[in-house]
């Protein structure tokens, strides 16, 4: 071929080289054409036939991240509040200028199956990363493709619970079972003269918890009692009765936020003393008004919590997002912002393939090699799971702050 090329006339070398230039610049039009249709809520163009897969990785030197967010529908404020994060981490990186390329598309297309548009960019090889803010179903259709394509994505806000050890998979919220674990850390911690007393509602997330408290006590050697607690009001009565009369000193409440409502009404009526504490999810604003005044009994675990570092580093994050957004951040902002900063820092060097990626994000082990962004430090296990810092957070003055007594674990 190199001697076919050196003999070829001038003239005909030139109209190739215009072809060449040509096919590049079409090829740069559909990638951002992808996103806009989809954007505009009308159903991706049909996918190509797949291409065969490679045998080994290809290498790139203009890599292209893909952000699938619902801009669109019933969780279009979380989707804009990660865009507007990953955004301005993007440009303050200067990644446009390495050569690389973001795009970010609705997840959200009514008549449109998501697995389709993800099918489409992945036969482009430029595309090196994925990162998703979806629902758990949809993530396990588009996962198949991203086994296919081999393709590491990045999931910044969610856990994901059943695929949190995937190889290709990097969500950056801990597990509900290391929530578990975090909470026998802090039990061991608190405990005083009563017991630590676990009630949990039988459903799959209050057993999920359960189960993560349970093997963290056993490595602790926390002695605890476990006490089912159904909804029903007289196997709930008998449950909380039992906590009072106990002298509990600590109570982790594993199951559903409605369950923990219940729970915790029952409790303040029999003028249970001891230290109530919760899972993330029930310091969610969706919350708001489930728990009334008895919020303030709550200490509730936060898987990230945004803290000034060294530096003003998240004062100077919120002072940019406001002069560039018009807007307070909110905490899917800052975690939109650490993903695509953690994202960029892996892409700095090029030529990189989609296998050399995931390497490079693996090698964030230990919390000695972790990451330390706006929302705390994280970094991954041998298994592939990431590990965060847990903060105790309470309810004072209208707002979560950070309880004062209440150092980070790291389950």
């Amino acid at each position: 071929m190199k001697g076919w090329n050196r003999t070829r006339p001038p003239k005909t070398r030139a109209k190739r080289m215009w072809a060449v230039v040509l096919i590049a610049a079409l090829a740069g039009v559909a990638w951002w054409a992808v996103g806009r249709t989809i954007s505009k809520r009308t159903s991706p163009p049909p996918a190509p036939e797949p291409a065969p897969i490679a045998s080994g990785p290809l290498a790139v030197s203009h890599p292209k991240v893909a952000v699938f967010l619902p801009l669109s529908g019933t969780f279009r404020d979380e989707g804009n509040a990660l865009r507007m994060g990953m955004e301005l981490a993007w440009e303050e990186l200067g990644m446009q200028a390495l050569g690389a390329e973001m795009a970010v598309f609705d997840s959200y297309v009514e008549g449109a199956r998501l697995e389709d548009a993800v099918e489409t960019l992945l036969e482009d090889p430029e595309v090196v990363l994925l990162a998703l803010h979806v629902s758990s179903k949809e993530l396990s259709e588009v996962l198949p493709l991203i086994e296919t394509h081999g393709v590491p994505t990045v999931i910044p806000a969610n856990s994901h619970e059943n695929l949190a050890h995937h190889p290709w998979l990097f969500p950056l919220i801990p597990s509900d079972r290391r929530e578990g674990a975090a909470a026998a850390r802090y039990a061991a911690k608190w405990r005083r003269n009563g017991p630590v007393t676990v009630l949990w509602d039988s459903g799959a997330y209050g057993r999920i918890l359960l189960e993560g408290f349970q093997e963290e006590a056993g490595v602790l050697g926390l002695a605890h009692e476990i006490l089912e607690c159904p909804p029903d009001d007289p196997a709930m009565k008998s449950a909380v009765e039992t906590v009072v009369e106990s002298d509990a000193s600590v109570v982790w409440l594993a199951g559903e936020p409605v369950w923990g409502a219940a729970v915790l009404n029952a409790l303040a009526a029999a003028s249970f003393s001891g230290r109530l504490l919760a899972p993330h999810s029930y310091a969610m604003e969706f919350q708001e008004d489930l728990f009334g005044a008895n919020r303030r009994q709550l200490n509730v675990l936060r898987p990230f919590w945004a803290e000034d570092a060294e530096g003003g580093t998240l004062k100077g994050f919120k002072e940019a997002f406001r002069g560039r957004f018009w807007k307070e951040p909110d905490g899917l902002a800052m975690l939109g912002y650490d993903a695509i900063h953690w994202i960029g820092m892996n892409l700095a060097e090029t030529p990189v393939s989609r296998r050399d990626l995931r390497d490079r994000l693996m090698s964030w082990a230990g919390p000695e090699k972790g990451y330390r962004g706006l929302c705390g430090s994280f970094c991954f296990r041998p298994n592939g799971e990431v590990d965060r810092e847990f903060r105790v957070t309470v309810f004072r003055g209208g707002h979560w702050v950070a309880a004062d007594d209440a150092e980070k674990v790291r389950p």
